[in-house]
């Protein structure tokens, strides 16, 4: 950046004065148009400061009536309808999902499920819990082709909470398929938090002699 020189230095309070008495001269000519701006320039600064209030009660409110929703699904329901965009609103599908899938509604499930993970925007724990659920749900519908890529997907990249659900799912699928061999190998790579009932599984699928995974 060039340096000024002392000229420049001393000549910049007299500029400011011109500039301030320019605008001073120019409120005075058009006092109507300068209302006007003066109006328009708070009002935006009222309104942006009020939607932001607004935003900031709408996402209160609706998490004060989702946390009463478990196990409602006409409350959740409600809640993913007049609450759109919040977060509250966001997870009210997947609580859906989840209230579907245990009736075993695995279309409802599906369609909560996937309106979660598109709206969602980012992979937290509810993202893993809901694209796990959203294999456990085209399982229940038989579909292996569409929910083994999204529970590998879950093992490659979730935490290990939804990790170790995943290849305990994924192990039981395999199991039903007579790959045992290959179930044996999900159940190796859970971890000692789930030992026990990996340890169980491992116990039950030990018992068969024959193995389908490299059948012709």
């Amino acid at each position: 950046m060039a340096k000024m020189s002392r000229k420049e230095l001393l000549n910049a309070p007299d500029e400011l004065i011109t500039t301030t008495g320019t605008i001073v001269t120019w409120i005075k000519s058009n006092p109507v148009r300068f209302a006007t701006i003066t109006v328009i320039i708070a009002v935006a600064l009222l309104s942006g400061t009020g939607l932001y209030y607004w935003t900031l009660n709408r996402e209160f409110t609706s998490m004060l009536e989702y946390n009463k929703s478990t196990g409602n699904a006409e409350l959740a329901l409600t809640i993913s309808q007049n609450y759109t965009g919040t977060k509250a609103g966001k997870l009210a599908r997947l609580r859906l999902a989840k209230i579907a899938y245990t009736k075993k509604d695995f279309d409802n499930a599906i369609g909560n499920a996937d309106d979660f993970i598109n709206s969602w925007g980012h992979e937290d724990i509810f993202y893993w819990e809901s694209l796990l659920l959203l294999s456990m749900a085209y399982m229940g519908k038989n579909d292996t082709e569409r929910a083994l890529p999204l529970m590998d997907n879950c093992i490659d990249e979730a935490p290990e909470a939804i990790k170790d659900q995943a290849l305990f799912h994924k192990a039981n699928i395999l199991s039903d398929m007579g790959k045992y061999s290959d179930a044996k190998k999900a159940l190796e790579g859970i971890s000692t938090k789930y030992s026990d009932l990996a340890s169980i599984t491992m116990y039950n699928l030990n018992k068969h002699p024959g193995d389908s995974s490299h059948a012709e």
